[in-house]
């Protein structure tokens, strides 16, 4: 009788678990929220220095133009916090914009910083826009 009531339990609480997640679709890698996410794990990167994970998160245009082992070499900021402001997906769908507050420490001494960033949507993903940087007035 236990082995009974054991196994209908057990059914029982199957059943709920398998119409509990019966709501879950597909992960969204487009929305609001996943632009969020790719914002704080950019954010966390840098202050965790973990520079190329930050280059993984940028566009194709910029990886071709900038190498990975450049991109960390230059990569020397020291960013102690930071708080997400403001997410907006702009009308395009294809756009976005970040806000973003940090505590940068050049040379020991914190700064209060307010950044933004521009996002894309390329290949299904949000990936960061960011320039190359401004080669120098003397540089061939």
């Amino acid at each position: 009788m236990k082995r009974i009531l054991a196994g209908l339990f057990l059914l029982a609480f199957m059943l709920v678990m398998v119409t509990n997640c019966a709501h879950i679709r597909s992960i969204d890698r487009t929305g609001e929220e996943a632009l969020r996410q790719q914002v704080e794990t950019e954010w966390n990167a840098k202050v965790d220095k973990k520079w190329g994970t930050v280059y993984d998160l940028t566009t194709e245009s910029y990886r071709k133009e900038i190498k990975r082992n450049i991109f960390i070499k230059r990569a020397n900021a020291v960013i102690k916090s930071f708080d997400i402001r403001e997410i907006r997906i702009l009308d395009s769908g294809v756009n976005a914009r970040a806000k973003v507050d940090c505590v940068i420490s050049p040379m020991g001494h914190d700064f209060n910083m307010n950044v933004t960033e521009k996002w894309v949507m390329e290949d299904g993903e949000w990936r960061l826009d960011m320039k190359p940087l401004i080669r120098g007035l003397f540089s061939n």
